[in-house]
């Protein structure tokens, strides 16, 4: 598989070294030397021996089928029966390819391509699902731009129709980095989107405050009363449905590049991971109406002259370079396979490859992270139907899920 260049923080990246999944035995110890304790989890490959193509993001098909989805940064998502561990891992099936709406720039030199999927809760009954990419050449006829899409599930359950492709909302970029990259759909039925700032260093020009841009902020629409002739409703309860001076789209604002939303599936609560700049990185709970600072704030940290952190909503946990340059959104595990991890919200790093555990009470920190596993170029933490939590390592080619320790 061929590996390419991929920042999700403030820089493009060249060269990435590949950390790995690290094992779960240790090396021989001497006589003198004790043991050290097993570990509490295993990262185990989620279809043995299937190798993706810049896995980037995992979505399962609420219809009773037990398949998930993976997406591929390069634009082709495929379809898989969750492997019961035993029996032959059949290969995956194209389930859609938009391939073609992007250049191989964005892939190569940026952070554009295909970034998310989200499948709607009612899908099988309405068979919709979204996603979300970074596309365009950087001329004025075709700017670079964030991209959402829904489509509709075809004829057969394995293969979506291409023909039902409705552009959902069009985000012009100024570069080719911070697209965003956050894409859930909530219980209530409607579409949230993380749209990142302008990718100018410290946001200089307060885009990510400004209430008459989408960029830097969390959009809610309602995707499922479209039509043609409009592509999403803006909802009613929306904090801003006829302000002044706000875009109605807007449910929160004061992000940087807000890399995977998810909703807790039993309090409704929604997560999100923001890189951070120069310092911070950040794991967030997005409330309705909040203002997470960016701009004036980097996570925990004041970044602007006379900044006053008591005005913007704080990071449920920080965390500084030494643990990691680039965070990746988690979701709150809420599955039977490792009990240890319940209620506790798993999250990442892209740069690092760490993973965490992160306990948690009436939705704040609860106590210091716990190490879970190393998990390299850590993409997305993405749940299936029971909870269980899989993991895309984008630059080698894996998708994992977690166990217990051996």
């Amino acid at each position: 598989m061929k590996k390419r260049n991929w920042a999700l923080g403030a820089l493009i990246a060249a060269g990435l070294t590949t950390i790995g999944i690290l094992p779960a035995t240790s090396t021989l110890l001497s006589s003198a030397e004790a043991a050290p304790a097993p570990a509490r989890y295993t990262f185990q490959e989620a279809w043995p021996g299937v190798v993706f193509d810049m896995p980037i993001d995992v979505a399962y098909l609420p219809d009773g089928t037990d398949r998930l989805l993976v997406a591929q940064r390069g634009g082709k998502v495929v379809v898989l029966p969750k492997y019961r561990g035993t029996g032959a891992v059949g290969a995956p099936k194209t389930f859609l390819d938009v391939s073609k709406l992007f250049p191989a720039a964005l892939i190569d030199q940026g952070q554009g391509g295909l970034l998310s999927i989200a499948v709607h809760p009612a899908y099988k009954t309405n068979g919709r699902f979204a996603i979300f990419y970074g596309t365009g050449t950087g001329t004025a006829e075709d700017p670079y731009r964030s991209v959402v899409a829904v489509y509709k599930v075809g004829a057969g359950p394995d293969a979506a129709d291409p023909a039902s492709a409705q552009i959902v909302l069009t985000v012009p970029k100024k570069q080719m980095i911070h697209f965003g990259g956050g894409l859930a759909f909530g219980r209530d039925g409607m579409l949230y989107i993380g749209i990142g700032d302008t990718g100018m260093t410290d946001d200089p020009d307060r885009v990510a405050q400004d209430t008459r841009t989408l960029e830097g902020k969390i959009l809610r629409l309602d995707v499922t009363s479209a039509s043609a002739a409009k592509p999403y409703v803006v909802p009613g309860d929306n904090p801003w449905p006829a302000a002044e001076g706000v875009k109605a789209e807007i449910f929160a604002y004061g992000v940087r590049n807000p890399f995977r939303i998810s909703f807790d599936r039993q309090t409704g609560a929604l997560w999100m991971g923001d890189p951070g700049q120069k310092r911070k990185e950040e794991l967030s709970l997005v409330p309705r109406a909040g203002n997470l600072g960016w701009g004036i704030m980097e996570a925990d940290l004041p970044l602007a002259e006379g900044a006053k952190p008591s005005q913007y909503v704080a990071p449920v946990f920080a965390w500084g370079r030494e643990m990691g340059q680039c965070s990746i959104g988690g979701s709150v595990y809420r599955g039977q396979r490792c009990t240890g991890l319940v209620g506790k919200v798993v999250f990442g790093d892209f740069m690092s490859g760490k993973v965490w555990a992160l306990p948690l009470k009436d939705n704040a920190s609860a106590g210091a992270p716990e190490p879970v596993g190393d998990c390299a170029s850590v993409s997305a933490i993405k749940e299936d139907a029971e909870g269980e939590l899989y993991l895309t390592a984008l630059e080698d080619g894996k998708v994992y899920t977690i166990v217990p320790g051996a």
